[in-house]
């Protein structure tokens, strides 16, 4: 099953839209429920119960038995005192023609690369910026997108031929499939600095060990399971999501194949966490209940952080995130918000601010910014310090 929108222009808007329809149910129960996630841009409405997979070197495994662990405690307390306290706003450089604008989809660690994509009314064009300079990623086919780039500039997606998805990396300048993807469905959401890829291939969770490996399908639970992985870790951790009868419930897979029993599933205002949606250094973010609401769960220490104004989209190594909502766009550093500004030709309000990236040393947010009176769409770099 697919939760990711078919369009990759819809990555400019994430986490915004809410499924309908959905129940709740106790979050220890052995068998996770909750929403049908359509797409990363969705929130969720369902409690579950964490599903530890193991994996023992990305072979398929079995599933440990869960049973109830204490709940982690819900934190408050200001995160390390911040090194950025301001920063200032520039558009990302863009092919000429984009008559529609352009967006970020993705960003490296380091800050240095971002994937993205430009707009001329008749075709959509991949981009890939190093240090603000873009280069053009031919990349043919429909729907054609970059959603994630290495500190090494290896960036990974999809494109659309006929019917199908088809999972992509970029390296060493030139676009290819990723092996064992053909007519088969197939999108990659992540790569990590040891080349490690991660994403689904049919409605089942994957990993590719490098590039040019073939594809592992992660373990589920039982038959009837689907879903996706959506991020991997430096050390190989991978989160993403499981979907059974039409219900979600967050995952996590182990990259040393032990049988570590997680910590239960965090909860926030008796809402459990549903959804991964992205992981740095231990820190996950996910969406949480049946409304707007996001969490960051440490899985290390199992400290989990509501998050009460924005909704994230990036996660850094220090557990700062990148958050907007209808009026603002900031830096979260868990104790104090550093706020993005928009386009210095712009007055407040004039646009919509979505961070996408946020680099692990807090002075490099990437992401982009909608008009008000037109709906076109800039590229944006925000320098921090």
């Amino acid at each position: 099953m697919d939760i990711d929108d078919k369009r990759a222009t819809d990555l400019l808007m994430p986490l915004r839209r809410v499924p309908r329809g959905l129940s709740t149910v106790d979050v220890r129960r052995a068998i996770a429920r909750g929403e049908r996630r359509r797409a990363a841009v969705r929130a969720a409405s369902v409690a579950a119960i964490v599903l530890m997979v193991l994996v023992g070197g990305w072979a398929l495994a079995g599933t440990r038995e869960n049973r109830p662990d204490p709940e982690p405690a819900i934190s408050t307390s200001p995160g390390p005192e911040p090194s950025t306290t301001g920063c200032q706003a520039a558009p990302l450089d863009a092919p000429p023609g984009a008559v529609l604008g352009s967006t970020v989809t993705g960003g490296d660690p380091t800050g240095r690369y971002h994937v993205g994509q430009s707009f001329d009314g008749a075709k959509v064009t991949v981009l890939l910026w190093d240090r603000g300079r873009y280069q053009v990623v031919d990349l043919p086919g429909q729907d054609q997108t970059l959603v994630d780039v290495n500190s090494a500039g290896t960036a990974v997606g999809w494109t659309r031929r006929k019917a199908d998805a088809v999972a992509v990396v970029f390296e060493d300048g030139r676009v290819r499939d990723l092996p064992g993807t053909a007519g088969s469905d197939a999108k990659a959401y992540a790569i990590n600095d040891r080349g490690q890829i991660v994403g689904s291939i049919q409605g089942r969770p994957v990993v590719w060990a490098t590039p040019h490996s073939q594809p592992t399908r992660l373990a589920l639970p039982g038959s009837g399971y689907g879903g996706e992985a959506r991020g991997i870790d430096e050390d190989g951790t991978v989160v993403g999501t499981l979907l059974h009868n039409g219900a979600a419930a967050i995952s996590v897979w182990s990259p040393d194949g032990k049988a570590t029993n997680l910590l239960s599933t965090p909860v926030i205002d008796g809402k459990a966490v549903t959804v991964a949606l992205g992981i740095r250094e231990g820190w996950v973010i996910g969406r949480v209940g049946d409304e707007l609401g996001a969490a960051l769960w440490n899985l290390r220490t199992g400290e989990v952080r509501a998050i009460t104004w924005g909704y994230p989209a990036a996660v850094n190594a220090q557990g700062w995130t990148a958050q907007s909502n209808a009026s603002y766009a900031a830096i979260d550093t868990g104790g104090s918000r550093i706020d993005l500004p928009a386009l210095p030709e712009g007055r407040a309000g004039d646009h919509s601010l979505t961070p996408v990236t946020l680099s692990d040393d807090g002075h490099t947010v990437a992401g982009t910014a909608v008009t008000s009176q037109n709906g076109h769409r800039v590229a944006m770099l925000w320098t921090c310090r």
